[in-house]
């Protein structure tokens, strides 16, 4: 009886022991695998990103010589020939409506990827919509565009 009492003393201390000892876990946002590089190279119209923004599974970058869109498997870039104001973007925001807001050197840049296609060719595409000082926009010049709570 003696002996199965010291043996149960030993295992009980042994698993005291055991549960003290903790074994270090990997930081799960430091893993490597979670963190992709881009570059021009991949799609990434500069390497000069200046904001970024999240819609669903897809990301924009807001950068010097445009806007670039990648959602996991394809890349789309947006300059002035598409609709921006300019190619100096200075900042991104998705309202909740999916409307993507852009702040430019030249204004706020409204993009409504819902009226993107359709429109008659020679006619300004009704997707982009451009807010500077002649729609009451206090200056040209747009770095940061904030949402409310509700995404307005």
């Amino acid at each position: 009886m003696r002996r199965l009492l010291g043996m149960l003393v030993l295992v009980l201390g042994v698993s005291d022991i055991c549960a003290a000892i903790r074994v270090a876990q990997p930081d799960p946002v430091l893993e490597a695998w979670r963190w992709q590089v881009f570059s021009e190279r991949d799609g990434l119209v500069s390497i000069r990103v200046r904001a970024i923004a999240s819609e669903g599974n897809a990301i924009w970058f807001a950068t010097d010589q445009g806007v670039s869109k990648y959602d996991g498997l394809l890349w789309e870039t947006y300059t002035v020939a598409d609709g921006l104001p300019s190619d100096d973007v200075l900042a991104v925001q998705v309202g909740a409506d999916g409307v993507v807001w852009f702040g430019t050197v030249a204004g706020v840049c409204r993009f409504d990827p819902t009226k993107q296609f359709g429109t008659p060719i020679g006619l300004p595409n009704k997707a982009w919509k451009t807010y500077g000082e002649m729609e009451g926009m206090p200056g040209e010049r747009g770095s940061d565009l904030v949402f409310g709570l509700d995404g307005r």
